[in-house]
């Protein structure tokens, strides 16, 4: 920072940690581990812990088709479990979401309130 200014930050698709890489699968609901959906990226994934919702309605794509089970459902993560390999100079950080389904309504987005 120079005379209370900010350097502006610079966007760029560059790994940041060369030699790393990061995935990420989310299974179908229940299922112990079919990938429903897998993603790779040069940087790491934001944080997923259990009770997040993952909603797959946005994941289709000529790799990624929506399972039609999925078409009016968010998922609810019920658990995370990081995978850490090396394949020559390359680790590989994997990050594997179970879930299950629930219906798509304002209700799953609402937190519940506590009776007095």
């Amino acid at each position: 920072m120079r005379n209370g200014k900010h350097k502006p930050t610079k966007t760029t698709t560059e790994d940041p940690l060369p030699g790393v890489k990061y995935s990420l699968e989310i299974m179908m609901p229940g299922s112990g581990y079919t990938p429903a959906f897998s993603f790779e990226a040069v940087g790491p994934f934001l944080a997923i812990q259990k009770g997040d919702l993952l909603n797959p309605r946005a994941w289709v794509a000529p790799k990624h088709e929506t399972p039609e089970s999925l078409h009016d459902k968010v998922l609810v993560v019920e658990s995370v479990e990081h995978m850490l390999w090396h394949v020559g100079d390359v680790l590989t950080h994997k990050i594997v979401a179970h879930t299950r389904a629930i219906p798509d309504r304002q209700e799953a987005r609402t937190p519940k309130r506590k009776k007095k």
